[in-house]
Order: C-alpha cells, then sequence, then structure tokens
C-alpha cells in the first residue's frame, strides 16, 4: 500500500472535521464582514479588504477544501479501478467472521472531536493544530491505521474482522483478527472465499460484487 494511498485515506477519515472547520471558518468570515461592510465601497472593494484581513484563514480553509476533494476523488477512483478488475486479484478465505459496529464512532470520539478545541481563526491555533495532526499522521500512516474511513462509510462499507486465510508459496497462512472493508454482508459468509485488494496483510478491500438479492435472501 502506497504512502499516497494511506495520506488520502487519512484525509478522507477525517472529512468530519475539515467540514467543521471550513463551517467555522466561514462564520467567522461572514461575522466580520458584517463588521466591517461599509456600503460607501463597491463591493468587490470591501470583498479585497476582507480578504486581506483574515487571508490566513482564508487560506488554510481553501487548503482544507482542496485537500478534502482531491482525496475524495482519488480514493472513490482507486475503488472503482480495483472492483472493476476485480477478476485480476487473488482469493483469500474468512472465517471467524464479526461486524465492528462501534468502530467508527469510537474513531469520532477520540481523533475528531478532541481536534474541534483549536480555534481555527487564530495563527497560534492553526499551527498548533498542524503540529499535532502531523503527529497524528505520522502514527497512523506508520500504523496502517486508515481503515476508519468516514468516505467508505458513506459508500455504504462496513467494517468487519475476519481470520483470513491466504495461500503463500502454496501454503496456507492464517491471519488472525483482520480488518475487512465490505459492502456486502460477511456475517452470513463463514469460511467462504472473497476477491481482495490487501492493504498488507492486516486490512483487506472485498473486491467481490453480488447481486442485490445475494445479501436479501429470506
Amino acid at each position: 500500500m502506497s504512502r499516497t494511498f494511506k495520506w488520502h485515506m487519512l484525509i478522507t477519515s477525517f472529512i468530519p472535521l475539515w467540514v467543521s472547520i471550513l463551517i467555522v471558518n466561514i462564520w467567522h468570515i461572514v461575522n466580520e464582514g458584517m463588521i466591517l461592510w461599509d456600503t460607501k465601497y463597491k463591493f468587490f472593494s470591501n470583498v479585497y479588504c476582507l480578504l486581506k484581513k483574515d487571508w490566513i484563514i482564508v487560506a488554510f480553509s481553501l487548503i482544507i477544501l482542496l485537500n478534502m476533494i482531491v482525496s475524495s476523488i482519488y480514493i472513490i477512483k482507486f475503488i472503482k479501478v480495483q472492483v472493476d478488475n476485480n477478476d485480476k486479484h487473488n482469493k483469500v478465505e474468512i472465517t471467524n467472521i464479526k461486524q465492528c459496529s462501534n468502530v467508527s464512532p469510537e474513531y469520532l470520539i477520540a481523533y475528531i472531536l478532541p481536534m474541534l478545541v483549536f480555534d481555527f481563526t487564530s495563527l497560534l491555533n492553526i499551527l498548533l493544530f498542524i503540529l499535532y495532526f502531523s503527529t497524528l499522521s505520522f502514527l497512523t500512516i506508520r500504523n496502517n491505521h486508515v481503515y476508519v474511513n468516514i468516505l467508505l462509510e458513506f459508500k455504504k462499507y462496513k467494517i468487519y474482522k475476519a481470520d483470513v486465510i491466504k495461500k503463500i508459496m502454496d501454503k496456507s497462512t492464517t491471519f488472525t483478527n483482520c480488518i475487512i472493508l465490505s459492502k456486502n454482508d460477511l456475517c452470513v459468509k463463514n469460511n467462504t472465499k472473497i476477491t481482495y485488494f490487501d492493504f498488507e496483510n492486516t486490512v483487506y478491500l472485498d473486491l467481490t460484487e453480488e447481486k442485490e438479492d445475494d445479501n436479501h435472501r429470506d
């Protein structure tokens, strides 16, 4: 798994944080505009003065917005390419499957909410946030903790834990407590095989496409 892919997965994991920052900054700029707006001057002159005063906030917001858009497009296209070419990927057997329904809420509480304490309209707080997020990014990417992804949640992927049995050099090897991201209901597919994209033997993306009826059988 490339560092580029990990980075984009990380950025899209924090979409609620980025949206929150954009709302806070836009709210601040609008309030500033209501105070500083002078009807004696033309519209663009007022806008220019406002942006000049809050250029740090504007630049920070644009960087966040650009990163969020680029990373979302990258992940969506990457997954689409993998799914469209699922016949070129190997299969693995999965056993002892359990759905992890509490992982996303825990991730939100542990990683995203604490960062909302920063004042994103203050240069000092922005610098402290960048330091904090850079450290978190380094640790997250280094430990491959990029599977809790809000964008994938929006695309109806669920998180499962399972044992994965892979054939390596014609020998079956079992990897325990692996993470599997899948749109399919894997809890009813114990001891079966799935087509996968491998996140370094620890996290797997299920590429198996099934008919809608397959997941809604009586």
